[in-house]
C-alpha cells in the first residue's frame, strides 16, 4: 500500500507544475507559429485560460513556503539558530548555475547572463535566511511589504525626467559592477572549489599549498577572459551588462531579457515563507488557514472584479506573459499574493482534515526543479515536431500533456539516480 502521504504544498507544487508545462508550451507555440488565440470560444474560457497563469506565477511563493518549512528545525522563538549560512548560498549558487544553462541552451549563449526565475529566487532565499538569522520572522514581514511598496514606486520613479537623470549614474555603477563579477567570479568560485572539494595538503607540503591558489586564480582568469573574448564584442551581450545587476532589483523601462526584478516579486517568496510560518506556529491552525482565506478570497474577489481588465492588458495578443508583468501594477500583485493565499490555505485545510496518498504528486514536489529544468528544454526544442506531426490544431490541445508526461519520465529517472530528493536539504552548523 502507498504510504505517500501528500501536504497541501506537495499539491499546489503539483498544480504548479501542470500549470508551467501549458503556460510554457503554449508560448512557445504561439511564439514560433503566431497563432491565433489559444483558447477558442467564449471570453470566459479565455478568462479561464489567463488564470492558469497564476498557478505557474506563484511558484515563487511555493520556494518560499518550502524554505520555511526545512527551516524548522532551526526555528527557536521567531529565529533561525544554529544553522550553517553557507549552506543556503550553496543552493543558491546551484539555482543560478542551472538558471544560467537552461538560458543558454533553450535560447543562445548570451541569454545565460540574463536575470531569470531561480536567480531571483536564488536571491529571495539567501535574504530570507539572512534575515531570519539577525532578526527572525518580523524582518521577513517588513521586507515582503518594502518590496511591494518599492516595486510600485520604482517604475514610475524611472519614467519621470528626475528618475531619468537617477538612472544615468545607477546604470553605470551597474556595469562596472557587472564587469567585476565576469572578471571575478569565475576566480572566487574556483577557488572556493580549490579548498572546498580538493583535499588539501598536509603543512609541510608548503609548495602545493601554494601552487593550490595559483592553479585557481589561472584557472579563473582564463574563464573570465574566454568569455570578455567570445561576448565581449557582441552589442547584445553590451546592452545586458549595462542593465544588470541593477536589473535584479528593479524593473527598468527597457528589460533586454531580464525578468522577476526583486522588487516586487519578493513579495511572493515572503508571503509562501509566511504562510507556512502561520501554518506550523498557529496553535489554532484550522482557524488561522480559515481566516486566512476568507481574506484572500475577498481580496482575489476585488482583483477579479477590478483589475482583472488590467491583468489582461499585461498579455501578448495571444494572451501570454509579456514583459509587461514584471512590472506589475499593485492591483495585480495583490491579486496573484491572494490567489496564492487563498489557493495554499484551502488545500491546507483539506489535506489536513484528510488523508491523501499519492506517489506521483509526492515524486513531482521533491523533483520540481528537475520538472523545470526538463518540461522547458523539451517543449522549445520539439514544439516544431509536433507541429508537424500533429498538425497546429491537435498540437495546441496535445503537446502539452505530452511535454508533461516525458518530463515526469525523466525527473523520475533522475530522481532514482539520484537516490535522494532534490529539494532544501539544510544542515546545522558544525
Amino acid at each position: 500500500m502507498n504510504t505517500t502521504r501528500i501536504s497541501g504544498l506537495d499539491l499546489f507544487k503539483f498544480l504548479g507544475a501542470i500549470a508551467m508545462c501549458l503556460v510554457h508550451s503554449g508560448i512557445f507555440l504561439s511564439r514560433g507559429l503566431s497563432y491565433a488565440q489559444p483558447v477558442p470560444g467564449s471570453q470566459m474560457a479565455q478568462n479561464s485560460y489567463l488564470l492558469i497563469g497564476f498557478f505557474s506565477i506563484c511558484l515563487p511563493a511555493l520556494a518560499g513556503s518550502s524554505l520555511r518549512a526545512a527551516l524548522d528545525k532551526f526555528y527557536v522563538s521567531g529565529k533561525v539558530l544554529n544553522y550553517d549560512f553557507k549552506e543556503i548560498l550553496v543552493i543558491a549558487l546551484a539555482l543560478i548555475v542551472l538558471e544560467s544553462i537552461k538560458n543558454g541552451l533553450a535560447y543562445h549563449s548570451i541569454m545565460s547572463f540574463t536575470w531569470d526565475v531561480l536567480h531571483f529566487i536564488a536571491l529571495s532565499l539567501v535574504i530570507t535566511v539572512a534575515l531570519m538569522i539577525k532578526w527572525g520572522t518580523s524582518s521577513v514581514y517588513f521586507f515582503a511589504g518594502l518590496s511591494l511598496v518599492l516595486g510600485a514606486v520604482a517604475p514610475a520613479l524611472f519614467s519621470s525626467a528626475f528618475g531619468a537623470q537617477l538612472l544615468g549614474p545607477l546604470l553605470f555603477l551597474s556595469k562596472i559592477i557587472f564587469r567585476i563579477l565576469v572578471l571575478l567570479g569565475p576566480t572566487a568560485f574556483i577557488l572556493w572549489i580549490t579548498f572546498k572539494v580538493v583535499p588539501r595538503p598536509p603543512k609541510f607540503m608548503v609548495l602545493k599549498r601554494v601552487a593550490q591558489p595559483i592553479v585557481g586564480i589561472a584557472i579563473g582568469a582564463t574563464i573570465s577572459f574566454l568569455i570578455w573574448r567570445h561576448f565581449g564584442h557582441q552589442i547584445f551581450f553590451k546592452k545586458i551588462a549595462e542593465v544588470i545587476p541593477f536589473a535584479a532589483f528593479f524593473k527598468l523601462p527597457v528589460t533586454i531579457g531580464h525578468m522577476w526584478p526583486l522588487f516586487p516579486w519578493y513579495a511572493l517568496v515572503g508571503v509562501g515563507f509566511i504562510l507556512t510560518d502561520i501554518s506550523l506556529r498557529s496553535e489554532i491552525k484550522s482557524k488561522a488557514l480559515s481566516l486566512i482565506s476568507l481574506v484572500s478570497f475577498l481580496g482575489f474577489a476585488t482583483f477579479l472584479v477590478g483589475g482583472f481588465e488590467n491583468y489582461r492588458t499585461l498579455m501578448v495578443e495571444n494572451h501570454y506573459f509579456s514583459a509587461k508583468v514584471f512590472a506589475a501594477p499593485p492591483m495585480v500583485m495583490i491579486g496573484i499574493l491572494c490567489f496564492y493565499s487563498l489557493i495554499f490555505s484551502v488545500l491546507t485545510l483539506i489535506l489536513d482534515s484528510r488523508e491523501l496518498h499519492s506517489k506521483i504528486i509526492a515524486n513531482l514536489s521533491r523533483g520540481l526543479l528537475l520538472f523545470y529544468f526538463v518540461h522547458f528544454l523539451f517543449a522549445l526544442s520539439t514544439y516544431p515536431v509536433a507541429v508537424y506531426l500533429l498538425g497546429k490544431t491537435y498540437a495546441m490541445y496535445f503537446f502539452p500533456w505530452i511535454v508533461m508526461l516525458f518530463s515526469y519520465f525523466i525527473m523520475t529517472i533522475l530522481l532514482q539516480l539520484v537516490g535522494r530528493p532534490l529539494q532544501i536539504l539544510l544542515r546545522r552548523r558544525a
